[in-house]
């Protein structure tokens, strides 16, 4: 059985109370079933809750080079390195795909979304700001909070006492598309898409 909204909740601004929705969710479970899908979602609304309440608390600092750690990333702004990255580019395929399939629908899954931040990053050693300010333009369930958020998360200049998140690109190819299928799909044309 599907997950079913009525419309009842919904703010004067189109947006749904996140209260609300763990409401619902909370009913759903009671009532229907609880799963590793509600247990996600409830999650995933505790990290938007998280970003949102950060992002009031720092106001303008949370856009920062050093982020609300007030730590210095060890990047800069690389012109060649970002076109690479922003056209799918790279030296890594899963990263290319990411940003094709980024390009062509305005969505990348939350998974991909930490690959190509890490990628930008680590890899390429440019400003997490860059990337954070084209996801702003690309996506279309785009979040001020959230993406700022995340996007210190992994340059390591945010909230998290660990530092910063490199991911190993391939192992993570590996594990999230063991058979090539993504990737071939977004890179089938080895010609730029853009």
């Amino acid at each position: 059985m599907g997950f079913f909204f009525p419309f009842i909740g919904v703010a004067s601004n189109g947006c749904l109370s996140v209260r609300w929705v763990a409401a619902e969710l909370g009913r759903y479970e009671r009532n229907v079933e609880q799963n590793e899908s509600t247990y996600w979602l409830y999650f995933e609304l505790l990290w938007r809750e998280y970003f949102q309440w950060m992002l009031y608390h720092y106001g303008a600092r949370f856009f920062r080079f050093k982020g609300i750690a007030n730590k210095r990333p060890l990047t800069t702004f690389y012109a060649e390195a970002f076109m690479a990255w922003r056209e799918g580019s790279t030296d890594f395929p899963i990263v290319n795909a990411a940003m094709r399939q980024l390009k062509h629908t305005g969505w990348i899954s939350n998974r991909s979304r930490q690959l190509v931040a890490s990628c930008l990053i680590h890899e390429l050693g440019v400003d997490w700001r860059y990337g954070a300010a084209y996801f702003e333009q690309q996506l279309i369930d785009f979040d001020v909070a959230a993406n700022y958020g995340n996007w210190q998360y992994l340059a390591g200049v945010g909230a998290d006492p660990r530092g910063s998140r490199r991911f190993n690109l391939d192992k993570q190819a590996a594990q999230y598309d063991p058979d090539g299928s993504f990737v071939a799909k977004w890179l089938a044309n080895e010609e730029p898409l853009f």
